[in-house]
């Protein structure tokens, strides 16, 4: 089962995409897919109604506010129709390798002889400047390899709180208020978006797909 996703509101923007930024990635069974992983602080007027009362960004500082740390899951279902298995550990990237305290994750087979990536911390050192205030920030970076899959296909690797009871991580608004989220909030401070894989036919069976289609134009005529 994957853990609880992040709903509404959420102070700190969570995203895997592929190196380019990209939110969705056309693949074929077989490809390596390299991945990052980035955190941003969310805009100004965001509420949050973990608390009461609830919480509003109005200032995002540069060098004081941002994201401490971030612990999270990389996951699919066993019922997805395209399956990924990850290949290593994830990098940290930009600072958020804090010693004794980071992890790129641990491999955890899923159930059908794929790789999840569990536990995944990433966590600046202390007295360390949080980042993803100005612009996203990339936590994490890594490859899968696309194990299973038909043309048509879709699905999407979900990143979701580490549970139960660990906090995902720690966040700083409004001039260096500090949030420490908690997996139970009704509505989370770390919000989560995955990567959606599109299963796309190989180049040959394009060209195949071409070909008879001009053959059968021709039988018409």
């Amino acid at each position: 089962m994957l853990a609880s996703q992040a709903s509404a509101s959420p102070f700190a923007l969570v995203k895997m995409t592929t190196l380019g930024g990209s939110s969705s990635a056309d693949v074929m069974v077989g490809d390596t897919v390299d991945y990052q992983i980035t955190v941003e602080l969310a805009p100004l007027t965001t509420v949050n109604t973990s608390s009461t009362p609830a919480r509003t960004i109005t200032n995002r500082v540069v060098g004081v506010d941002g994201i401490g740390s971030c612990r999270f899951n990389v996951q699919q279902s066993l019922s997805d129709a395209v399956q990924v298995s990850f290949l290593a550990a994830a990098s940290l990237q930009n600072g958020y390798d804090a010693p004794t305290v980071s992890t790129g994750g641990t491999l955890v087979p899923r159930g059908n002889g794929f790789m999840d990536l569990d536990t995944v911390k990433a966590a600046l050192m202390t007295g360390a400047a949080y980042k993803g205030v100005s612009a996203p920030v990339v936590l994490a970076t890594g490859s899968f390899v696309v194990e299973e899959g038909a043309i048509g296909d879709s699905s999407t690797i979900h990143l979701s709180y580490k549970s139960p009871n660990q906090s995902p991580g720690s966040i700083r608004y409004n001039n260096a208020t500090l949030v420490t989220a908690s997996v139970s909030a009704t509505d989370p401070y770390f919000g989560f978006t995955g990567l959606t894989l599109n299963v796309i036919p190989e180049p040959a069976t394009l060209a195949l797909l071409a070909l008879g289609g001009v053959l059968a134009i021709r039988r018409r005529r």
